[in-house]
This record gives structure tokens, sequence and C-alpha cells, in this order.
């Protein structure tokens, strides 16, 4: 859903924090597994095990496809002994995932948007999941972009289920380019005249999308917080326009955006990443035109 501000960092800035994962990452592993894995992978791959954990987002598609097509069922099959090791050890034990969040520079689950992954200093409050399964896909358990940080509930509902579209993924750099949330709602007495919430929608904008919305079940998610929505319409009949307007005269000089302090969170496509629900919120606060 959130594309990685990671991904808008010049190539040479991009490379150098691989290369230096991958060197933290070989740093704490076993030199004798290492070089059984780099044998098979120049034997069967022709590359050496470096490049596929430096692997981009491209490469480590176009290696997937290959591992995959039908003709060659089996003949890219891992021994069980590297398997484990890559899995139960190079990658439980020696990622260092800290330094991964920091590179990534992420605070908010990518797949949701819903929940803070922030780390403290020796722990990190999130799980890695890999876009591409390390079950079916095992030499590429370690490759940093095959990681990606998310909250338990995301990596949980996805488990071993495809998804279409990464935060990895170069082509978009906004999540405005992917989907949209809207909502629908029925008037109510009690609220005199002001519509009730009755459910939260989301609107793929991209075909790649649309396994992610479903195989991560964000429109049944998403339905807990109706009561945000409900409290945007609230801030829609209290904060008119020549209000918000106004707001914007007598503060020219203030950095923060108006519209984010009416709406209670960041409003800008590069800031969604930094709190919980800023998509949502910021797409039905345009479409009820309560910021711009």
């Amino acid at each position: 859903m959130i594309p990685f501000q990671f991904n808008k960092k010049s190539s040479a800035e991009q490379r150098k924090c691989v290369e230096k994962y991958s060197s933290l990452l070989l740093a704490r592993a076993n030199e004798k597994k290492i070089k059984e894995i780099d044998d098979w992978c120049r034997m069967n791959l022709s590359r050496s095990f470096s490049t596929v954990i430096t692997a981009s987002y491209k490469e480590l598609c176009e290696l997937k496809e290959k591992l995959a097509a039908p003709d060659h069922e089996g003949r890219y099959s891992l021994p069980n002994p590297i398997k484990k090791y890559l899995i139960n050890t190079l990658y439980k034990e020696h990622v260092p995932r800290n330094y991964l969040i920091d590179c990534l520079d992420v605070t908010v689950c990518p797949y949701c948007n819903r929940a803070y992954i922030n780390r403290s200093k020796n722990h990190t409050v999130c799980q890695l999941d890999h876009f591409f399964d390390k079950a079916a896909y095992p030499i590429m358990a370690v490759s940093f972009y095959n990681l990606i940080p998310s909250c338990g509930t995301c990596n949980l509902t996805k488990k071993q289920q495809p998804l279409g579209y990464s935060p990895y993924d170069p082509r978009f750099d906004s999540a405005d380019q992917l989907l949209e949330f809207g909502f629908t709602a029925e008037t109510e007495r009690e609220l005199q005249g002001l519509k009730k919430v009755t459910s939260i929608v989301i609107q793929s904008k991209e075909k790649c999308m649309e396994d992610n919305i479903y195989h991560l079940e964000l429109p049944e998610l998403y339905q807990i917080h109706r009561d945000i929505v409900q409290e945007l319409l609230y801030k829609k009949m209290i904060y008119s326009k020549e209000y918000v307007d106004d707001l914007k005269k007598q503060y020219p000089g203030i950095k923060i955006d108006p519209g984010r302090l009416v709406i209670g969170n960041y409003t800008t496509p590069d800031s969604y990443g930094k709190r919980p629900l800023a998509k949502m919120m910021a797409d039905i606060g345009r479409k009820i035109k309560l910021i711009d």
C-alpha cells in the first residue's frame, strides 16, 4: 500500500545500504556453510550468493520466474541442509533487522498503514515478511529486497499467499497511484441530518494491488476504523472552508499544513508512512472536502 521512501534515495545510497546489510549478515555467518550456498548458486544460477542477497527487486522478480518455471521443476531444489541453514540460522539468527529497518526509515506497516512497527534500541516491534515466500524460494530468504518489515496482523494474514505489489516496486512512488479509500453512509435522525458511516471502502487503482487488498483482508480489517471516518464527518460540519482558509491566513509561516491539523494526520503521499491510517484519513478528508 505504502511505497518505501527508501526507493527515492539515489542508486548510490541504496547500494551503500544494501552492501552494508550484506556485510553485516555474512560477518555473522558460518564461512563453510556460506561457501556451500555460494557453490550451489554459481552452479545452478550462474551467480554468487552475495549477488542474490543484494539483488534488486527487479532482479528478484526475474529470479523468482526462473525458479518457478514449469519446465525447471525440481531443477533448483536446494539440498535440505542448505535450506535449513538459510531459514533456521542465517535468516532467523543473523539478519541485521535493526539496520534493515533504519535503512528503510519505516515506522508504519507498509502493507496496511494501520500499525506502528518502530523499534527500541535492541528490539524490533515488527515482523519481517518474505514477499517471495521463503519456503518456496529459500535461496531468497535473506535477500534485502525480499524482506518487508510489517505488523504481526499482516504477516499472519498473508502467510504464504502471493501478493501483487511490493513496497520496493519502483514503478510506483505514491500510494495514491495504487488505491483509494471511500465510505458508505446513511442519514441518521439521531445525528441531526449528519450521515452515519456504515462501511469503509477500498478501491484498487492498479491490478497489482488487488491481491494485496484481498489476501491481506484489508476491507475487513479497516471496518474497525469507521469511528475515525465518522469523526471526519463531524469535523467537516465544524471546520468550514472559511475556517480552514482563515487558519492559513493567520499563520502563514506555520510549517505544518493546516489540513494536517484539521484531520489529525499527515496528508501528503510522502508522509503516509509516518503515522497509521494517514492514507485513509487523507483520502476521505479530500473526498468530503474537509481538506484540499
